[in-house]
């Protein structure tokens, strides 16, 4: 499955890029802000990935200029509340202080809140990034948890990111882009029941809401 929006794509994590995230998460510039700083085995990210494989863990490749440039997801997903835990990281150095982390946040937030109808949305933060927490804040987030001594607790609602979300627009005003967050599924996501979850998903939005801003492409 792979979602496309403002030159964006994100790509369905499957077993084909297990090792490469693998390999990216256990480098020292991607691990020093993380919560678990060991050396990943092949192992260890197989059954990770059986873990998250599912309908209440999205993980996407982040692929720009056709190039995998790093990782976000939205976890742990509770449909009923409404609500998940996000995560993000850029690999290639190029992108890190770039537009692109920005774009990438953009649009999960865009499917959560005016997609599938969410209140909010919530991520954990090291103290110790304080590049990542200054990110967050300036796109909506506030700290709502800060009795960690490792980490922060951030919330995104609705309303706070409405009030961003016009700075955010007219920044991406002049990038690749349509009225549509298109989707779309090959014969892969048929078979491994991929499409048949999302589209089991989107029955949480509204259907006037998916014929005015998804359109849905089966390979």
């Amino acid at each position: 499955m792979r979602i496309s929006k403002y030159g964006i794509t994100l790509i369905r994590l499957t077993e084909a890029d297990l090792e490469l995230v693998r390999t990216k998460r256990n480098s020292a510039d991607v691990s020093q802000y993380m919560h678990y700083r060991g050396q990943i085995t092949p192992e260890m990210q197989a059954a990770w990935f059986k873990t998250i494989n599912n309908p209440n863990n999205f993980y996407y490749i982040i692929e720009y200029k056709s190039e995998k440039i790093g990782l976000v997801n939205d976890k742990n997903i509770d449909w009923d509340a409404k609500i998940a835990e996000g995560g993000l990281f850029i690999w290639d150095e190029r992108y890190v202080n770039s537009i692109v982390p920005m774009l990438v946040s953009y649009l999960m937030i865009e499917i959560a809140f005016y997609i599938l109808g969410w209140d909010k949305t919530f991520i954990k933060v090291l103290k110790s990034n304080a590049r990542a927490v200054e990110y967050n804040l300036a796109i909506g987030f506030t700290i709502t948890d800060d009795t960690n001594d490792d980490f922060v607790i951030m919330m995104l609602t609705l309303q706070q990111f409405e009030e961003k979300a016009e700075k955010l627009k007219q920044v991406i005003s002049h990038l690749p882009s349509n009225d549509f967050i298109t989707l779309t599924f090959d014969s892969d996501d048929k078979s491994d029941g991929t499409s048949d979850s999302v589209e089991k998903i989107l029955t949480y939005a509204e259907p006037q809401v998916l014929a005015e801003k998804v359109n849905v492409i089966y390979l």
